[in-house]
């Protein structure tokens, strides 16, 4: 398997992962579907985080799934709702390439909740930036979700979402269903095509329009084409450090 590195550079100048309003969204639900949620963690004050659960609560969620490697909220959820089920799933937020045991893990605490109608799951990291909303990627697209619909999907729900690790859950998922090397490398350059757009959004193309059928077989040549028609001055981007 030939592990292609996460183009970080895609991630400078991310305005849309740098609103203004970044804060006020920080810990809101943003429900992906109806039975996917994104947000930050619960507040390090009780008495906040005791409002914020009664919320999540009163959404109908029952799962938790908390991608913090630095802290975790098991024991406060446990005593004041000890009915929702908490799946910790940790790991630090330093952009380096996620495991393969990582995905799996996701895939498997996110198919309890998704097997199940009657259940509703929030995906959470610190900020809601990169680790919950990968993960809610990853969830998608192991419940059949095409690649590029989960992405827009999750970044239409919240648009402060930067999903830096959806490139490794992407090869992971790929080389788990068999794909060969050429059909991994068209989709990873999907991918890149569609955070380019991201970034530029008014450039968006009918390409990556929401609601497109599946795309994992869409051939390199076409989306170098496609790049080509675009322009490529967003290379010349200045960095201000990832989403």
């Amino acid at each position: 398997m030939k592990y292609r590195q996460t183009p970080h550079h895609l991630f400078d100048s991310n305005l849309q992962a740098r609103p203004k309003n970044a804060g006020a969204i920080w810990r809101t639900l943003c429900w992906v579907n109806d039975q996917v949620a994104i947000s930050g963690d619960l507040s390090d004050f009780d008495s906040e985080a005791l409002v914020q659960l009664n919320d999540w609560e009163n959404q109908g969620i029952t799962d938790i799934i908390d991608l913090r490697g630095e802290a975790s909220h098991e024991r406060f959820v446990a005593q004041h709702a000890p009915h929702i089920r908490y799946h910790w799933l940790g790991v630090d937020d330093e952009g380096d390439r996620r495991s393969d045991e990582w995905f799996e893990a996701i895939e498997a605490a996110a198919q309890l909740v998704l097997q199940d109608p009657s259940r509703k799951v929030v995906i959470h990291c610190h900020m809601g930036v990169n680790r919950g909303p990968s993960a809610a990627f990853t969830a998608l697209i192991t419940h059949g979700v095409d690649p590029i619909q989960a992405l827009t999907q999750i970044r239409t729900a919240r648009p402060v979402a930067a999903i830096l690790y959806s490139f490794d859950a992407v090869q992971w998922f790929a080389h788990r269903q068999g794909k060969s090397e050429q059909e991994v490398a068209d989709l990873f350059e999907l991918i890149v095509c569609q955070r380019r757009e991201a970034r530029h959004p008014a450039r968006q193309q009918g390409a990556f329009a929401h609601g497109r059928g599946n795309l994992l077989h869409t051939g390199a040549a076409s989306i170098r084409s496609h790049e080509a028609a675009r322009g490529d001055d967003e290379q010349h981007d200045p960095g201000d450090g990832r989403g």
